[in-house]
């Protein structure tokens, strides 16, 4: 494929000035796009609101029904997914949770907790009807036991 999309972040000053910018392929802008999805709050975007994830409106949340919170996180993130990167087409959306503890190196006690969400979409390109494989592993809820 072409090397025909820009890279993130945007070398702003380079396209001003119109010097040659680093750009990747198809995916890799797909990739770019659905990890800064994953990691913005609905309504960081003033010029669209709809742009970025739930997740972030349940990060401390207190989960009493974990199986309901995360079909809710999948199927919000899927329909995220299918209105903002229209590239992709038969979206499907997968989370692993697991909690992971930070040992402090000295004293080798528990000092965090965090809520590990393992991401994983698979599609097919519009463009071409090529499979589409992404993972990104996020870290939420941090509880601190010092």
């Amino acid at each position: 494929m072409d090397k025909e999309y820009f890279t993130l972040p945007m070398p702003f000053s380079k396209i001003l000035k119109r010097e040659e910018v680093i750009k990747c392929d198809l995916k890799k802008s797909i990739e770019q796009k659905i990890h800064l999805l994953l990691i913005s709050n609905f309504g960081e975007n003033r010029f669209n609101p709809q742009f970025g994830c739930i997740i972030w409106e349940y990060d401390f949340e207190n989960v009493a029904n974990q199986n309901a919170w995360k079909d809710m996180i999948v199927n919000s993130v899927k329909e995220t997914l299918q209105l903002q990167e229209q590239r992709l087409q038969n979206i499907k959306v997968k989370f692993d949770i697991n909690e992971q503890e930070f040992v402090d190196e000295k004293d080798k006690k528990v000092v965090r907790v965090k809520r590990k969400l393992d991401v994983t979409v698979t599609a097919s390109l519009v463009k071409t009807n090529e499979r589409f494989h992404y993972n990104q592993t996020i870290f939420i809820s941090p509880i601190s036991l010092d």
